[in-house]
């Protein structure tokens, strides 16, 4: 499989998010966090995670109206597996056929497009360091993906039955008792805001979305009155007022 090379914090957050049921793999995982490397120098200081061998796979459906998705990815040079559009575990055991067992697979999904750098890196390095098969925020999260690693995917992946789990991807893992270390990190960890809704569900989810990166983009999300700001999400980007 070809790979892409490592990118930015910032270009990753937004491009992880817009795609479907994108996979973002670390190879050559050798065991310990002293190993990580130095940190990359972004604005976003994404951390080590980008000092290692990355790789972006996006998984989408067959279905017609995720042609569109693929010719993105073929645009942006982002390698696409497609597969069923209810069974995204096999999409996932494809997309990361490729990968040892002891490399990390960071779960981004579409639905939710503004992933914080910060604290995917953040994830990432405590997931090495605890050793855990799996790692996730409380209720997932808009902002932080999972993590695991690929041996135990594809374990977990022969111990599924349902129907949800599959469509799911890793409830499994999120529903001791069972073989894995698993480790879940609160709702609010790292100063996570959990009266925020950043995921993108309904018609009107989408407006709010454009509506965040239009003023992301324009003049006005740097200079609008402070009372009017209820958050700065970690980088510069100014969650408004009725959104």
């Amino acid at each position: 499989m070809e790979t892409t090379p490592p990118r930015s914090g910032r270009e990753w957050s937004f491009k992880l998010g817009w795609l479907s049921a994108t996979t973002w793999q670390d190879h050559g995982r050798s065991g310990g966090a002293a190993d990580a490397g130095p940190h990359c120098s972004t604005p976003a200081g994404c951390g080590p995670i980008c000092s290692r061998h990355l790789e972006v796979v996006v998984a989408t459906s067959t279905d017609a109206a995720d042609d569109l998705t693929e010719c993105l990815c073929q645009t942006l040079q982002v390698d696409c597996v497609r597969g069923s559009r209810d069974d995204v575990l096999a999409r996932y055991l494809t997309a990361t056929a490729d990968l040892a067992s002891d490399d990390v697979i960071m779960r981004a999904t579409a639905d939710n497009p503004l992933y914080c750098p910060r604290r995917v890196a953040m994830l990432w390095k405590e997931h090495r360091r605890l050793g855990a098969d799996h790692t996730s925020i409380e209720n997932l999260s808009y902002a932080v993906p999972e993590a695991m690693q690929t041996g135990a995917f594809r374990r977990m992946a022969t111990l599924v039955a349902d129907d949800y789990c599959r469509e799911h991807v890793t409830p499994y893992f999120r529903r001791p008792p069972h073989e894995f270390h698993a480790v879940e990190f609160p709702g609010d960890w790292q100063g996570l805001r959990t009266d925020l809704r950043l995921t993108v569900d309904t018609p009107e989810d989408l407006q709010r979305m454009q509506r965040i990166f239009s003023l992301a983009v324009s003049s006005s999300a740097t200079h609008g009155n402070a009372t009017e700001r209820v958050n700065l999400h970690d980088d510069g980007l100014f969650l408004w007022n009725g959104l």
